[in-house]
């Protein structure tokens, strides 16, 4: 009897832990279930960011050329102009012959919306005037005259004319999108610094085309 009887207590005792190892199963398939479904942090989370639809806009279309000779007639000027692009330290490249002046062809074309960029040695290197020596006598109303490879004229007028310390100029501002067509002319001026080998100022001649 005692051994029926123990028998009897380990078989209700299987049956004890068999229901205890099923509860705990369940219950720990349930949190498994909960972390697996969590929702991910921020910190996890890619960020995509909406794109809004802008609808198109008609813009016009200025017919205009690439610029090849710079005329002003107050300064005796009447020379060609090269297309410059960016130098080393990505600065507006300088024209290659000191004698012409130089279009920055990252930008507009002269007539184009916007603010077109063209630049011209002060001096050569012997310290002779250049084309741009007697930029700064430009005075407002004075008349710049670029012709492009149509040879078709574009007139602009002298709106202002400023100095800025070799590294202040506002390029940024020059060449920021507006509806206006200017040309921005660009030299040296000031002092030469012999140590760095450079002008301490720069001269900006801003004129507007006349339509």
């Amino acid at each position: 009897m005692r051994i029926a009887r123990i028998t009897l207590v380990g078989r209700h005792m299987r049956k004890i832990i068999f229901v205890a190892c099923l509860l705990i199963c369940i219950v720990a398939g349930s949190w498994f279930e909960f972390l697996w479904k969590k929702e991910p942090t921020p910190a996890q989370t890619q960020v995509i960011p909406q794109v809004t639809q802008i609808p198109p806009v008609e813009v016009e279309v200025d017919q205009v050329g690439i610029p090849k000779r710079l005329e002003i007639e107050k300064l005796n000027v009447d020379i060609p102009v090269e297309e410059v692009g960016l130098d080393s330290q990505g600065r507006m490249d300088t024209p290659k012959n000191v004698y012409n002046t130089g279009w920055y062809m990252l930008g507009v074309k002269p007539g184009e919306s916007g603010g077109a960029l063209i630049d011209g040695h002060y001096d050569d290197p012997q310290g002779k005037p250049s084309v741009f020596y007697r930029l700064h006598t430009l005075e407002t109303g004075d008349k710049i005259t670029v012709y492009d490879e149509n040879n078709k004229p574009l007139v602009f007028e002298v709106q202002k004319t400023e100095t800025y310390q070799f590294d202040k100029v506002p390029m940024g501002q020059l060449i920021a999108p507006t509806s206006q067509k200017w040309v921005h002319l660009i030299t040296c001026g000031g002092k030469w610094d012999e140590k760095d080998k450079n002008y301490t100022e720069r001269t900006v001649v801003s004129a507007l085309l006349l339509e």
